[in-house]
């Protein structure tokens, strides 16, 4: 029934096929076909040059394919949103002051560059005006804030390269740069006295795993819609001595201790191969936690609250290696307890929120 409702009388084969993947979707069979239905359906996309594949649920899940070859997510207007997010993170910025602790706000950058979107002809995306509106209305307001995409353009970064191909996050090479970057500024405007040199790409070893990962865009459309992408995993070449405490949503804890790949790196997600189950992203941290707790046990000073969404779980690794003895990873989305006390009994020398501006929406009252 669900089936012919999708149908609708139209028999033609781009119709078929996207009826069985959406009848698939609505169900989320766990059949073995699945993934051949979703392949089969992104294959005629690409074959009959479709580049913006419609969600069958949510228009916030829309697939489209930049001119670049690149696929991504677009957002909708919403001022509201922005203008709620100012307040909130204004709010918490004024708060933490009133407790003697910095904060600082990172923007994460969006995948589409706004100084060379690549959209087909007719598609709009307002997530780049959504970080640009989010900073100036915090720049406004006196909170200290670092929007990542201005400095890739700044330092004339190739901006795509930065990105997976089939994923709406960015590689691990780039969680090193950003976490490198926030070292800086910790430096420049908090007083910090980080080796930021240490972060640099030349001390870390790089394996690259090939055509292993389909991304959250990819798993959309198939792996022929767009291909896959190769995974490289880079790694400390210098000695490294790590506990990390992590809290998992149903409560279920666990302490590691170790070397950075021993406490950070979860190889489980890199192989066997899963397109559809698996994501080798998550084979940092082991994806999203509501915390966790990295402590460098070659570092003796410095305490840091990070604030997170799925963007640092290649951040918070390689910040964890230079910026402090402890830092504390809280992600808003899951944690179930009060951040500010969190925060108040930690009593941190600085609070850092990194937020991706898809996030904007979901993520902006922290309390």
């Amino acid at each position: 029934n669900v089936y012919s409702s999708y149908l609708d009388g139209d028999s033609s084969k781009s119709n078929t096929v996207k009826s069985l993947f959406l009848t698939a979707k609505e169900f989320d069979f766990k059949i073995e076909f699945k993934g051949d239905f979703i392949n089969f359906y992104g294959l005629t996309q690409r074959v009959i040059g479709n580049k913006y594949v419609k969600d069958g649920s949510d228009r916030f899940n829309d697939v489209i394919k930049l001119d670049n070859g690149y696929i991504t997510f677009t957002q909708d207007d919403n001022q509201e949103i922005v203008d709620y997010a100012i307040k909130s993170l204004t709010d918490f910025n004024e708060y933490l002051t009133s407790k003697d602790i910095y904060y600082l706000y990172v923007q994460a950058p969006n995948k589409v560059c706004k100084n060379d979107e690549k959209l087909p002809p007719g598609v709009l995306d307002y997530t780049n005006k959504f970080s640009d509106e989010l900073i100036s209305g915090l720049n406004q307001n006196g909170v200290k804030t670092i929007t990542l995409s201005d400095e890739i353009i700044r330092q004339g970064l190739d901006h795509y390269s930065m990105f997976f191909k089939t994923d709406h996050h960015w590689k691990p090479q780039s969680g090193l740069w950003a976490a490198q970057e926030i070292c800086k500024t910790l430096n420049s405007e908090f007083g910090f006295l980080i080796d930021t040199d240490i972060l640099n790409l030349e001390n870390f070893s790089t394996t690259v795993y090939e055509n292993i990962f389909l991304g959250s865009q990819g798993k959309r459309v198939g792996k022929f819609y767009a291909g896959v992408d190769d995974f490289p995993l880079v790694l400390p070449s210098f000695k490294t001595d790590l506990t990390n405490y992590v809290l998992r949503e149903n409560g279920l804890e666990q302490n590691l201790k170790g070397s950075f790949e021993e406490t950070l790196i979860f190889k489980d997600h890199l192989e066997p191969v899963d397109y559809f189950e698996k994501s080798s992203y998550s084979a940092y941290t082991g994806g999203d936690f509501p915390l966790n707790i990295i402590t460098n046990n070659k570092l003796k000073n410095k305490r840091i609250v990070f604030l997170r969404d799925s963007f640092a779980c290649v951040t918070t690794p390689f910040l964890s290696l230079a910026a402090c003895n402890e830092l504390h990873t809280i992600d808003p989305r899951y944690y179930k307890g009060s951040i500010r006390e969190y925060i108040e009994k930690l009593n941190p020398d600085i609070v850092i929120t990194m937020y991706s501006s898809r996030t904007i929406g979901i993520i902006n009252n922290i309390q």
